[in-house]
């Protein structure tokens, strides 16, 4: 049973163009899937094809995000079973700290906060439960566990085999 110090420092280095092309990579790969399909393409046909029920076009956009989710957590793990890793290697389980967390839970709440800021009736807005929310909500969760595997696993990740000092990992 290994610590997660000593996973992470078992993880092969890369060369710096290979550990930019894997990073790159990820990027087009989310640009391509969630910006132009999703807010791109999904977006402007359930716009014009809903505009009398944008409810159930978000939720349906929302389950279309979840689905490209999902595809983009299983190429990221594909990719790794075919380079003999899991999602250990990427930094799953590696303990965190307090703080991290406490700014997560704080631009969590503002996100939350800024999203209802414009509603005529936020308390209402906030409270009102339609049987899409939940859903929505758990595609939500999902959604941000995508991000942080692709960006602060993966991305980050193959850049750190390659020698990249953290603040540009961060920059870029």
């Amino acid at each position: 049973n290994q610590s997660p110090a000593a996973t992470f420092a078992r993880t092969p280095s890369l060369p710096p163009f290979i550990a930019w092309r894997n990073a790159l990579g990820i990027v087009i790969l989310l640009w391509l899937l969630l910006g132009l399909l999703n807010f791109g393409v999904i977006t402007n046909y359930l716009a014009s094809s809903m505009s009398n029920n944008l409810l159930l076009a978000s939720f349906y956009l929302d389950i279309a995000f979840g689905i490209t989710a999902v595809i983009i957590v299983a190429l990221i793990v594909l990719w790794q079973r075919s380079h003999g890793e899991t999602l250990r290697d990427l930094g799953w389980r590696r303990p965190t700290t307090v703080t991290a967390i406490i700014i997560g839970i704080i631009y969590g709440a503002l996100w939350i906060a800024l999203s209802y800021a414009r509603e005529p009736h936020p308390i209402q807005s906030f409270l009102a439960l339609s049987w899409e929310r939940p859903i929505m909500m758990l595609i939500g969760l999902f959604l941000a566990f995508t991000e942080e595997l692709a960006m602060r696993g993966f991305f980050m990740e193959q850049l750190r085999r390659g020698n990249v000092p953290t603040w540009l990992q961060v920059l870029t």
